[in-house]
This record gives structure tokens, C-alpha cells and sequence, in this order.
């Protein structure tokens, strides 16, 4: 080989060598990272990067969604799914006649009184069988036929939450049957398959406005549009004028009820409150009476069209003149408006925050959406309760 070539390739090699040596060292000082391990935790190692699944998992928890998901610090209250005291009956007739004795309702001539028309609920205290039909006693001296009331009344079985500890994040309850999407918007290629049932507790990770309204994140990558579910806000604080550290908070637009002590968050639950013609007044009231039971009639309009007559209803709690917190065996339909004024409840809701509940503890009806009317004209008296 000439001493040429073989002295180039010679420094050729000795440059190789020193590149390597380099390139080495470079790696050395600049510590090339793995991958972190994903787990949601912030247990990140120094030496990794936070990339895909480890910052994706690291990107949920901040918003307070683990793998798995952990469930909040409650429980559904003992109250709910107890039975009532009373068996209730909805009248069928246009005006339910009322009669003296057994007998007489099962001839069913010579009422001792006719009732008014509407909605008519009474409670059934005992009954008899006469002649092949059942004749049912709704007062001692007081008694209907059975073609002239439905049994068919069925006290809603749902209940709020119970908590031990303050949640870290808004939460609430699917007030329709409704599917949830993989992204925030109707576009049926975003269904996920899957739906969430009427009264479904949910918690609240994101939101997101869009120009139709506003969406919640429920899951990783499944989100309800808001309509669908009342919530409870946990970024509240004390309303002005409460001087105490007790109260019970009344969202009228989200459709749910929160009950304080302590200044902290302890009880929750969806509610129905008044119609837009009928609505429960916004502002700051006290418990002025507490009534185990108690029959509640009324109307508002001057033909007495919408006159309704309801008996031994249960735990009520009276704030606002005649409108009162109270269960409302005659309906299933929580977390919309459907009241002439009243804050209605499930059975064992009501139970729960009349047995917590004194005489003097604040009551605060809102509404954030500022769609309430807070004109006082529109807020007139029942005839008698509601």
C-alpha cells in the first residue's frame, strides 16, 4: 500500500475515534430521558419525560379525575327508601265525593261533601271490602270509592348525598336519561355508546362553552351537555347577611339544594322548585315553622284552574311566608321547575334536612343565572298553602 493512502486512512480512523469519543461524552452530559411511567400521582422520577399516557393521566388528575375514579367522600342518606306513613290515592274524578260511612260510599249515593276540582292527592288510613270492591277511609268519618281514586301514586325513591368530607369538585345528577359524548358537541360520530340514567350521580371534571350552550366532562373523554344535570357548585362562599355558620342554599337554576355547617358543605340533593309563573322569591329568609305533617291547598289564579288539595304532607319546613321546604310524595320529577312556589323534595331528602334543620337556620334561594324576576308583584300569597 503507498505511504499516501495509508496515512490518510490513518488520520480518517483517528478522526472516527475522536468523533466517538465526543458524541459519547455529549450523551453522557446531556442524560437522555426515558419515558415516564404513567400513574397520576406526581411520582415522576427525575429522569423521565412526561410525555403521552404518563401526561395524559397527569393532565386528569389536576382536574381531579384518578384512575380509577375515586368516589366522593359521602354516603345516599339512611331516610331514603323508608317508607312513608301514610299510603296516598290521586283522585280521578273531576269532583271527588266524599262519604259518611263504609257503606254509603259503596252505594255511593247521598255524598256528605264534594271536593273541588283539581289536583287532589288525600292519604288512605284504612278500607273495607264491600260487595267485591274496596272502599278506602281517608279521614275517621270519610270515605271514597275505588272508582273514584288511583293508588297509583309512587313517593320518588331518590336521594342526595351525605357528606363526611368537602369535595374538591362541583358534582350533581342527571335529570333526563341522556347519552354522553366523546367530545363536547351533538355530532352523532362523537356518541360514545353510552348513556347515563335519570338521577345518576356524576362528577363535574371541565367545562366547556361552546356557542349552544355549556358541556361537562363526567369521564375521561365523555361529556353531557350541562341542560341535562343539576349541579353543585363548590367554589361558594357565604352568602351576604348570614350572621351564622349554619344554612341551607336553594339554586334555582341548577334545580338543587345544599345544606352548610360548620361553613362547610354536609348535604346535597336535587329539588323542584316554583314555575315561571309560580316562582320561589329569591333572597335570604329564616325557618319561621317546622311541621311533621300537615295538608297543604291552594291557588293562584282567579277561575281557581289550578287548585290542588294535598294531605298529610311530610317535613316541612316554612321560610318564605307560606312557601316551605317539603317532601312532595305526588311527583318523581326532581331537578326541574314544576312547583307553585314551594321547594319540593324526595321523602328522603326532606326527612334528612327537616331532622338537621332548627327553627331560625338560614335560607338562601338564588338564582346565578339572573333569569329569576325579582319584581315582588309577581311573588303574591297562595290562597291557603302550597
Amino acid at each position: 500500500m503507498p505511504k499516501k493512502i495509508f496515512f490518510i486512512l490513518l488520520i480518517v480512523v483517528i478522526a472516527l475515534l475522536n468523533t466517538s469519543a465526543v458524541f459519547a461524552e455529549s450523551i453522557q452530559q446531556d442524560e437522555i430521558q426515558p419515558l415516564c411511567i404513567p400513574n397520576g400521582y406526581y411520582l415522576l422520577a427525575s429522569n423521565c419525560l412526561e410525555m403521552g399516557p404518563s401526561a395524559y393521566i397527569s393532565d386528569m388528575s389536576e382536574m381531579g379525575l384518578y384512575f380509577p375514579q375515586r368516589e366522593l367522600p359521602s354516603q345516599v342518606s339512611l331516610y331514603v327508601g323508608q317508607e312513608l306513613e301514610y299510603a296516598y290515592a290521586r283522585s280521578t274524578v273531576e269532583s271527588l265525593r266524599i262519604f259518611n260511612t263504609a257503606q254509603a260510599a259503596y252505594e255511593g249515593d247521598n255524598p256528605s261533601q264534594t271536593w273541588e276540582p283539581g289536583q287532589v292527592y288525600v292519604s288512605i288510613e284504612d278500607s273495607e271490602h264491600i260487595g267485591g270492591k274496596i272502599v278506602y277511609m281517608i279521614n275517621p268519618g270519610a270515605w271514597v270509592r275505588w272508582d273514584e281514586v288511583s293508588l297509583s301514586v309512587h313517593p320518588s325513591k331518590f336521594g342526595g348525598q351525605e357528606f363526611f368530607e368537602v369535595p374538591e369538585i362541583n358534582f350533581g345528577w342527571t335529570v333526563y336519561y341522556a347519552y354522553t359524548y366523546r367530545e363536547p358537541t351533538y355530532d352523532s360520530d362523537y356518541k360514545t355508546g353510552y348513556y347515563r340514567d335519570k338521577y345518576e350521580f356524576v362528577q363535574i371534571y371541565d367545562t366547556y362553552e361552546t356557542e349552544n350552550g355549556r358541556w361537562i366532562m363526567i369521564g375521561p373523554d365523555e361529556w353531557l351537555d350541562a341542560r341535562t344535570v343539576g349541579q353543585v357548585y363548590m367554589d361558594i362562599e357565604k352568602p351576604e347577611g348570614i350572621t351564622d355558620d349554619r344554612w341551607i342554599m336553594i339554586n334555582l337554576f341548577e334545580q338543587t339544594v345544599a345544606v352548610y355547617e360548620n361553613n362547610e358543605l354536609i348535604y346535597a340533593t336535587l329539588t323542584a322548585t316554583g314555575i315561571d309563573k309560580y316562582m320561589t322569591r329569591p333572597g335570604l329568609f329564616k325557618i319561621e315553622e317546622k311541621k311533621e305533617d300537615t295538608y297543604m291547598a291552594g291557588t293562584f289564579e282567579e277561575d281557581r284552574s289550578d287548585y290542588y288539595f294535598l294531605e298529610n304532607v311530610p317535613w316541612s319546613l316554612y321560610f318564605d311566608e307560606r312557601r316551605a321546604l317539603h317532601a312532595a310524595y305526588w311527583h318523581d320529577g326532581l331537578g326541574v321547575k314544576r312547583s307553585h312556589g314551594c321547594v319540593n323534595l324526595s321523602p328522603g331528602d326532606a326527612r334528612w334536612i327537616y331532622e338537621w334543620a332548627e327553627l331560625g337556620d338560614w335560607v338562601y334561594v338564588w338564582d346565578p343565572s339572573g333569569q329569576t324576576e325579582v319584581d315582588e308583584d309577581l311573588f303574591h300569597l297562595f290562597d291557603q298553602d302550597n
